[in-house]
């Protein structure tokens, strides 16, 4: 697989030697010859293994970030470098401490990347950006439909459990815009509500006459039915029977313009017959 991960850093580690008696017990060192110190020896022999022992903690402190996290270089880096390192040190009985072991500068990305990384800063950066203006869009328009109280509302409403009484109860808590479309709905209700009641009625009075005499309860549901769409009728055409004669209608469309002109209030129902 492909480690989009990678970053570029140096390391400076300074270190003693804690206890003696484990050093010169468990460590390899070679003599010192004529005109070299005792820890000019000591570097050439624990130098490398340090470097090696350093290298691994670091990597495997590394992995455990991601590349955002590692190149604003936290401090917990640097902890779990030192705590890992000295955890190895320790385990080989080689008596040495760590005394420090830090970034020497900043950990970066590898320089052959840097125009593309640069441009996924920029992505990232706008991404975040577009999603804070729509969150702060969502806030604004959550607030004027809803008020103050809206989005603590809606996740009490989302509960499943909640009575119809109990969701009333937590309309009224909102504000806004959201306020009249509640009260439009509630008008409405109780307007098809009383409507639906005064059908009901009507019916419900009807019901003996209608056990008595059914077809003429039925023709005069059907007369008025018929006077009502004719107040409502601009224009009325009446074919009157003539027997068996054959019958031929014919009408003329919109042969007056002028009655749709005229305002409601100048109106006079037009008649007309024909075969």
């Amino acid at each position: 697989g492909i480690d989009y991960n990678i970053v570029h850093c140096r390391w400076q580690l300074t270190y003693q030697i804690g206890d003696p008696a484990q050093f010169f017990q468990n460590m390899f060192y070679q003599t010192p010859v004529p005109g070299q110190t005792f820890m000019d020896k000591v570097a050439e022999s624990v130098h490398p293994l340090l470097k090696s022992l350093a290298a691994d903690a670091i990597v495997s402190t590394l992995v455990r970030y991601s590349i955002d996290e590692a190149i604003i270089s936290e401090k917990g880096i640097a902890d779990t470098v030192t705590l890992i390192l000295q955890n190895k040190l320790d385990s080989i009985h080689s008596g040495l401490t760590i005394n420090t072991i830090l970034p020497l500068g900043k950990i970066t990305w590898p320089r052959q990347v840097n125009d593309a990384f640069l441009q996924s800063n920029r992505a990232a950066q706008q991404r975040q950006q577009q999603i804070d203006q729509a969150r702060g869009e969502a806030s604004k328009l959550l607030n004027e439909s809803g008020g103050a109280m809206a989005s603590a509302v809606l996740e009490k409403l989302k509960q499943p459990s909640l009575s119809d009484i109990q969701r009333e109860q937590l309309c009224t808590e909102l504000a806004g815009t959201s306020q009249e479309v509640i009260a439009q709905a509630r008008a409405y209700r109780t307007k098809v509500v009383e409507e639906t009641k005064s059908s009901a009625d009507y019916l419900r009075s009807l019901l003996p006459e209608y056990r008595k005499r059914p077809q003429l309860v039925l023709n005069r549901i059907y007369q008025d039915a018929i006077e009502e769409i004719m107040q409502n009728a601009q224009e009325k055409i009446f074919l009157q029977p003539s027997g068996d004669k054959a019958k031929e209608l014919r009408i003329l469309l919109n042969r007056d313009p002028a009655i749709r002109k005229q305002p409601k209030s100048s109106q006079s129902p037009q008649t007309a017959s024909g075969q």
